[in-house]
């Protein structure tokens, strides 16, 4: 059902509001879903959401040490037509760990439409409304995504740029294939394509194993709470 979600912020009237050590969990629709305002969310767990991990429309948001995990989508933003269309908004999200699942009864209000639902989508640029430009940037660094289809844009290409609107650094990502094997991965500066190892991603434990291709790749300007240089995902290494 539509707007079944976990939590529903509905503008801020210019407040932040803050998100912190939560569970959103088991939502029909969204696990949290935004329109406008300022947000920041850390060290939350948004999962089983049968459509988006985080929906947003109009947002400036922080994202950091989140995990997303069993959503359709895990974090999708988008802005609507008219004036709305030139104002600039911000998605950054900070050593977040994105597993996505495919629930393949979900008919939710995914985008493009009218043509067949997406399901495992780790990060979306979204048109839901038919704007003809997109003001939204969508900053990753130090993340895992594992998804059938890790990221995903409804904008046009610029040149040889398939994710014009997205900046990822320091980032892993693992391409399940699915409907859409072999997706491009966008360029950045310390990107790797690799399986992130999880001690046991079945049993829901998504700290990296020893041996981790994500232990120490994240940012070198950034460190763990141990002083080693910063991890990429929500949970560091040694679990």
């Amino acid at each position: 059902p539509d707007d079944e979600d976990s939590i529903y912020l509905h503008t801020s009237g210019g407040r932040p509001v803050n998100l912190r050590r939560s569970v959103f969990a088991k939502a029909g629709d969204d696990g949290i879903d935004c329109l406008g305002g300022s947000l920041t969310v850390e060290d939350c767990i948004i999962r089983n959401a049968f459509d988006k991990g985080a929906s947003l429309l109009q947002n400036n948001i922080t994202i950091r040490r989140c995990r997303f995990i069993d959503n359709d989508v895990g974090v999708s933003s988008k802005c609507q037509t008219g004036a709305d269309e030139s104002v600039p908004y911000l998605t950054l999200l900070e050593n977040c760990t994105i597993v996505c699942e495919n629930h393949p009864g979900n008919t939710s209000d995914q985008s493009p439409l009218p043509a067949p639902q997406f399901h495992s989508v780790g990060v979306h640029t979204r048109n839901k409304y038919g704007t003809t430009t997109m003001n939204v940037t969508q900053r990753l660094k130090n993340c895992i995504i594992s998804a059938e289809e890790p990221l995903r844009n409804d904008y046009p290409a610029v040149g040889s740029t398939t994710y014009p609107l997205m900046d990822v650094k320091y980032s892993c990502y693992r391409d399940l294939g699915g409907a859409n094997p072999a997706d491009p991965i966008v360029t950045g500066t310390g990107n790797i394509s690799a399986d992130p190892l999880f001690v046991d991603a079945p049993g829901r434990d998504f700290h990296p194993a020893a041996g981790s291709p994500v232990i120490n790749a994240g940012d070198p300007a950034t460190t763990d709470p141990d002083g080693s240089r910063t991890d990429m995902g929500a949970l560091p290494f040694p679990p």
